[in-house]
């Protein structure tokens, strides 16, 4: 599938480039109101591409656009087969700092999001790392580009 090869033709110079980077882990950031297939096919995707993924939610509930806490979330995530480890709730899941600060520092993160929250993210600048750890952002628009 020519946009795999792609997908990995950007990746392998940046892990390449990561020569101290001993394992990648996968950070699936949003909203997640709701939780759906298309979601879950990211998850897996990162989940078999780099062996660890994680997803990265609030719990910030109210109005339309948040009807749902961490915690149902959570709970709706788990029934449709998501790990209960592999779910973090974050005051913020697009700051990249409070999600890889408790990474190890031989561990290079892999940050997906939607194309809804990439346009929202630049115009704001909003998603910023630390120095110690080294990222690239893939923005997924379907995943029937995987």
């Amino acid at each position: 599938m020519q946009t795999t090869r792609l997908t990995e033709h950007l990746i392998k110079p940046f892990l390449v480039e990561q020569v101290k980077a001993k394992k990648v882990v996968g950070i699936y950031s949003g909203r997640f109101q709701p939780f759906g297939p298309h979601h879950k096919k990211t998850y897996e995707w990162l989940k078999k591409k780099f062996g660890n993924a994680y997803i990265v939610t609030s719990d910030i509930k109210g109005g339309s656009r948040h009807p749902m806490n961490f915690k149902e979330k959570k709970r709706h995530m788990m029934k449709m087969g998501i790990p209960s480890n592999r779910i973090i709730k974050v005051k913020n899941p697009y700051v990249a700092k409070e999600l890889t600060e408790k990474l190890p520092k031989d561990t290079a993160v892999v940050f997906a999001f939607g194309a809804k929250d990439a346009g929202r993210l630049k115009a704001v600048n909003i998603f910023r790392t630390t120095r110690r750890i080294r990222t690239i952002w893939l923005v997924m628009k379907s995943m029937d580009m995987f």
